[in-house]
């Protein structure tokens, strides 16, 4: 009888165990089902869209004279790689001084900006006077155009015949009308991350007995540079577009400057098309990175959380009807 009633119960086990993984492979495959209907209307929604765009610009009446205009061949082949009969550079050349000047503003920015923020967010009355002065300084930087300020110190600064001041290179005068600009927008995004730390970290630290130098270093620092990370390539991002505005004052060959002169050449915006496509090539990958990277932050706070996914929101939604219908099958 022991024996009997110890098989009975091995039974109803092994039956349970395989209604579990019937329902399991049920629901599984009802998910994806419910899933490729509306991704596939998604997609082929957004490919006739596209599709509909392109015939649109195949079939326009004036279909030849806008290929002529900003995809003509010859002249892209000759932007790119260049024309000594015309004496055309290749533009690589000129797109080199933009990453150049991006390149060294970038850490400079990062370094101030974060200053800035830190002054901006002091609390002691020593600081009183900085904070007054960043303020300030962060009021003007943000209201005034990249392109006044690069007006202002191309040809301002010479006119003053200071040794120093005066006498400075184009990159160097570029230089400074980036970080000047840039570093008041990128200390607001730090002071974001900084007033974004809670206070019970802060609470935290006193309490083990860290100095206000130390929370800084070990506590709020940290912390608010993982916030602020995606914003910051953001704001690179428009760091590298706004290369391209120095030219203006500068006078100097670069990327815009030299499309400039190939569309003198010829008369058409082809050259554009390529300037474009390389400040595309830089900026997109970097759009990206900051995705990935806000991604990875949501879901670190996530961890060990409760947030189901839809996939488990579906399965909780999974009818006792359709239960029964597996189990009396």
């Amino acid at each position: 009888m022991e024996s009997s009633g110890t098989e009975i119960i091995s039974v109803k086990v092994a039956s349970s165990e395989a209604t579990s993984r019937v329902l399991t492979k049920r629901r599984s495959a009802l998910w994806r089902a419910a899933q490729q209907a509306p991704r596939a209307l998604s997609v082929i929604s957004v490919v006739t869209i596209l599709v509909l765009v392109v015939l649109a610009f195949i079939f326009a009446p004036g279909a030849r004279a806008f290929q002529e205009t900003f995809f003509n061949l010859h002249q892209l082949r000759e932007t790119v790689f260049g024309d000594p009969s015309l004496n055309i550079p290749p533009i690589w050349g000129a797109f080199a001084k933009n990453i150049e000047l991006f390149m060294v503003a970038e850490p400079i920015i990062l370094i101030l900006a974060l200053g800035v923020a830190l002054i901006r967010n002091a609390t002691s009355p020593l600081m009183a006077g900085p904070r007054v002065l960043c303020t300030i300084y962060v009021d003007i930087a943000r209201g005034l155009p990249l392109i006044l300020v690069v007006q202002a110190v191309f040809f301002g600064f010479p006119a003053l015949a200071l040794p120093f001041v005066s006498s400075r290179t184009w990159f160097q005068y570029g230089l400074f009308c980036l970080v000047f600009c840039y570093t008041a927008y990128v200390s607001e995004v730090y002071r974001a991350g900084v007033m974004s730390v809670p206070n019970s970290q802060l609470l935290a630290g006193r309490a083990i007995g860290l100095t206000e130098g130390q929370l800084l270093r070990h506590v709020t620092v940290p912390q608010a540079v993982r916030v602020v990370v995606a914003p910051l390539i953001n704001d690179f991002v428009s760091l590298q577009k706004d290369t391209a505005i120095i030219s203006v004052g500068a006078g100097v060959i670069e990327l815009l400057r030299q499309v400039e002169i190939n569309e003198q050449i010829w008369f058409t915006d082809t050259p554009f098309v390529i300037a474009g496509i390389l400040f595309l090539i830089v900026c997109v990958p970097l759009t990206r990175l900051a995705d990935a990277l806000l991604a990875r932050d949501v879901r670190t706070r996530l961890a060990g959380g409760t947030r189901p996914t839809s996939r488990r929101r579906w399965r909780a939604r999974a009818s006792a009807e359709e239960i029964a219908q597996v189990v009396g099958a």
